[in-house]
Protein backbone atom coordinates (compact mmCIF):
# COMPACT_ATOMS: atom_id res chain seq x y z
CA UNK A 1 0.00 0.00 0.00
CA UNK A 2 1.28 2.86 -0.71
CA UNK A 3 1.03 6.22 1.17
CA UNK A 4 0.72 9.84 0.31
CA UNK A 5 4.30 10.38 0.93
CA UNK A 6 5.75 7.94 -1.11
CA UNK A 7 4.30 9.26 -4.38
CA UNK A 8 5.80 12.51 -6.61
CA UNK A 9 5.16 15.11 -4.95
CA UNK A 10 4.71 17.05 -7.82
CA UNK A 11 1.34 15.71 -7.74
CA UNK A 12 -1.31 16.16 -5.38
CA UNK A 13 -4.05 13.89 -4.45
CA UNK A 14 -7.40 13.97 -4.93
CA UNK A 15 -10.55 12.94 -3.27
CA UNK A 16 -12.87 12.19 -5.74
CA UNK A 17 -12.19 10.56 -9.18
CA UNK A 18 -13.15 12.26 -12.28
CA UNK A 19 -16.55 9.98 -12.04
CA UNK A 20 -17.22 11.95 -8.86
CA UNK A 21 -16.86 15.47 -9.74
CA UNK A 22 -18.94 14.72 -13.12
CA UNK A 23 -21.54 13.50 -10.53
CA UNK A 24 -21.52 16.54 -8.52
CA UNK A 25 -21.62 18.45 -11.49
CA UNK A 26 -24.68 16.69 -13.09
CA UNK A 27 -26.47 17.47 -9.59
CA UNK A 28 -25.27 21.08 -9.46
CA UNK A 29 -27.12 21.56 -12.86
CA UNK A 30 -30.06 19.34 -12.45
CA UNK A 31 -30.33 21.44 -8.65
CA UNK A 32 -29.78 24.45 -10.78
CA UNK A 33 -32.39 23.71 -13.30
CA UNK A 34 -35.26 22.93 -10.94
CA UNK A 35 -34.29 25.85 -9.30
CA UNK A 36 -34.52 28.43 -12.57
CA UNK A 37 -38.15 26.21 -13.17
CA UNK A 38 -39.40 27.32 -9.59
CA UNK A 39 -38.41 30.69 -10.54
CA UNK A 40 -39.96 30.88 -13.66
CA UNK A 41 -43.23 29.70 -12.23
CA UNK A 42 -43.20 31.82 -9.72
CA UNK A 43 -42.48 35.03 -11.86
CA UNK A 44 -45.39 33.64 -14.50
CA UNK A 45 -47.20 34.09 -10.92
CA UNK A 46 -46.48 36.96 -10.18
CA UNK A 47 -47.39 38.73 -13.45
CA UNK A 48 -50.47 37.04 -13.54
CA UNK A 49 -51.78 38.25 -10.24
CA UNK A 50 -50.14 41.86 -10.45
CA UNK A 51 -52.87 41.70 -13.88
CA UNK A 52 -55.36 39.87 -11.94
CA UNK A 53 -55.01 42.61 -8.91
CA UNK A 54 -54.79 39.22 -6.83
CA UNK A 55 -52.96 41.05 -3.31
CA UNK A 56 -52.73 37.54 -1.53
CA UNK A 57 -50.32 35.73 -3.82
CA UNK A 58 -48.46 34.09 -1.30
CA UNK A 59 -51.47 32.09 0.17
CA UNK A 60 -52.46 31.59 -3.73
CA UNK A 61 -49.33 29.99 -4.51
CA UNK A 62 -49.07 28.34 -1.16
CA UNK A 63 -52.62 26.30 -2.21
CA UNK A 64 -51.36 25.69 -5.62
CA UNK A 65 -48.24 23.67 -4.50
CA UNK A 66 -50.83 22.34 -2.05
CA UNK A 67 -52.84 21.03 -4.94
CA UNK A 68 -50.22 20.02 -7.12
CA UNK A 69 -49.04 17.56 -3.76
CA UNK A 70 -52.12 16.16 -3.73
CA UNK A 71 -52.06 14.24 -7.26
CA UNK A 72 -50.53 11.28 -5.90
CA UNK A 73 -53.53 10.35 -3.96
CA UNK A 74 -55.63 10.30 -7.13
CA UNK A 75 -52.43 8.34 -9.02
CA UNK A 76 -53.04 5.81 -6.00
CA UNK A 77 -56.87 6.11 -6.31
CA UNK A 78 -57.00 5.55 -9.87
CA UNK A 79 -53.71 2.40 -10.02
CA UNK A 80 -56.24 0.49 -7.04
CA UNK A 81 -59.12 0.76 -9.83
CA UNK A 82 -57.49 -0.45 -12.31
CA UNK A 83 -55.79 -2.92 -10.24
CA UNK A 84 -59.10 -4.22 -8.67
CA UNK A 85 -61.08 -4.32 -12.80
CA UNK A 86 -58.20 -6.78 -13.72
CA UNK A 87 -58.33 -8.37 -10.45
CA UNK A 88 -62.09 -8.83 -11.42
CA UNK A 89 -61.49 -10.25 -14.98
CA UNK A 90 -59.13 -12.32 -13.62
CA UNK A 91 -61.72 -13.73 -11.47
CA UNK A 92 -59.61 -12.70 -8.36
CA UNK A 93 -62.47 -11.57 -6.86
CA UNK A 94 -61.64 -11.23 -2.81
CA UNK A 95 -58.21 -9.09 -4.15
CA UNK A 96 -60.29 -7.37 -5.96
CA UNK A 97 -62.87 -6.66 -3.23
CA UNK A 98 -59.84 -5.50 -0.65
CA UNK A 99 -58.80 -2.42 -3.81
CA UNK A 100 -62.18 -1.54 -4.10
CA UNK A 101 -62.07 -0.87 -0.74
CA UNK A 102 -58.89 0.48 -0.34
CA UNK A 103 -60.21 3.11 -2.92
CA UNK A 104 -63.49 3.49 -0.90
CA UNK A 105 -61.32 4.78 2.52
CA UNK A 106 -59.19 7.15 0.33
CA UNK A 107 -62.21 8.21 -1.49
CA UNK A 108 -66.08 7.87 0.10
CA UNK A 109 -67.75 9.52 -2.97
CA UNK A 110 -66.54 6.87 -5.70
CA UNK A 111 -69.28 5.63 -6.79
CA UNK A 112 -67.66 3.88 -9.52
CA UNK A 113 -66.05 1.54 -6.49
CA UNK A 114 -68.77 0.91 -4.90
CA UNK A 115 -70.54 -0.46 -8.23
CA UNK A 116 -67.61 -2.25 -9.10
CA UNK A 117 -66.75 -3.71 -5.03
CA UNK A 118 -70.24 -4.86 -5.89
CA UNK A 119 -69.61 -6.72 -8.82
CA UNK A 120 -66.65 -8.35 -7.19
CA UNK A 121 -69.08 -9.12 -4.09
CA UNK A 122 -71.95 -10.82 -6.16
CA UNK A 123 -69.36 -12.49 -7.98
CA UNK A 124 -68.70 -14.38 -5.18
CA UNK A 125 -72.08 -15.23 -3.94
CA UNK A 126 -72.31 -12.31 -1.20
CA UNK A 127 -75.49 -10.62 -2.95
CA UNK A 128 -76.57 -9.09 0.59
CA UNK A 129 -73.61 -7.12 0.80
CA UNK A 130 -73.57 -6.45 -3.01
CA UNK A 131 -76.66 -5.08 -3.02
CA UNK A 132 -75.76 -2.57 -0.13
CA UNK A 133 -72.90 -1.63 -2.55
CA UNK A 134 -74.90 -1.25 -5.56
CA UNK A 135 -77.62 1.06 -3.59
CA UNK A 136 -74.84 3.33 -2.46
CA UNK A 137 -73.64 3.51 -6.21
CA UNK A 138 -76.72 4.40 -7.13
CA UNK A 139 -77.83 7.00 -4.55
CA UNK A 140 -74.50 8.59 -5.68
CA UNK A 141 -75.26 8.77 -9.32
CA UNK A 142 -79.02 7.96 -9.78
CA UNK A 143 -78.79 7.71 -13.68
CA UNK A 144 -76.33 4.88 -13.42
CA UNK A 145 -77.73 2.13 -15.51
CA UNK A 146 -75.20 -0.23 -15.23
CA UNK A 147 -75.83 -0.36 -11.72
CA UNK A 148 -79.38 -0.72 -11.92
CA UNK A 149 -79.09 -3.55 -14.01
CA UNK A 150 -77.03 -5.25 -11.61
CA UNK A 151 -78.65 -4.39 -8.95
CA UNK A 152 -81.91 -6.48 -10.67
CA UNK A 153 -79.82 -9.24 -11.04
CA UNK A 154 -78.68 -9.04 -7.41
CA UNK A 155 -82.50 -9.35 -6.65
CA UNK A 156 -83.48 -11.79 -8.76
CA UNK A 157 -81.09 -13.59 -7.05
CA UNK A 158 -82.38 -12.82 -3.61
CA UNK A 159 -85.62 -14.05 -5.12
CA UNK A 160 -86.93 -10.43 -5.42
CA UNK A 161 -88.11 -10.24 -8.38
CA UNK A 162 -90.52 -6.89 -8.28
CA UNK A 163 -87.55 -5.31 -7.51
CA UNK A 164 -85.67 -6.78 -10.27
CA UNK A 165 -88.34 -5.87 -12.95
CA UNK A 166 -88.45 -2.16 -11.36
CA UNK A 167 -84.80 -1.91 -11.83
CA UNK A 168 -84.55 -3.41 -15.08
CA UNK A 169 -86.96 -1.12 -16.24
CA UNK A 170 -85.22 1.72 -14.60
CA UNK A 171 -82.18 0.56 -16.53
CA UNK A 172 -83.80 0.13 -20.06
CA UNK A 173 -85.43 4.01 -19.23
CA UNK A 174 -81.78 5.27 -18.86
CA UNK A 175 -80.81 3.40 -21.67
CA UNK A 176 -78.79 0.36 -20.99
CA UNK A 177 -79.40 -2.28 -23.75
CA UNK A 178 -79.93 -5.74 -23.71
CA UNK A 179 -82.57 -5.67 -21.04
CA UNK A 180 -86.08 -6.41 -23.08
CA UNK A 181 -85.20 -10.28 -22.79
CA UNK A 182 -84.60 -9.92 -18.94
CA UNK A 183 -88.16 -7.88 -18.67
CA UNK A 184 -89.95 -11.15 -20.09
CA UNK A 185 -89.45 -12.61 -17.03
CA UNK A 186 -91.28 -10.05 -15.24
CA UNK A 187 -94.17 -10.49 -16.97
Amino acid sequence: MQLHADLDPNILPTPFSSYHIWVCGKFLIISMNILISINIIFSIFTQIFRIMNIRDFPMVFLTFIIFVSCTPRQKKIDRYMKEGIKKILNCDNKAAIEDFTKVIDLQPENYQAYYYRANAKFNRRDAKNALADYNKSIEMKPDFADAFYNRALCKQFLNDKDGACNDWNKAAALGRTNVKDLLNICR
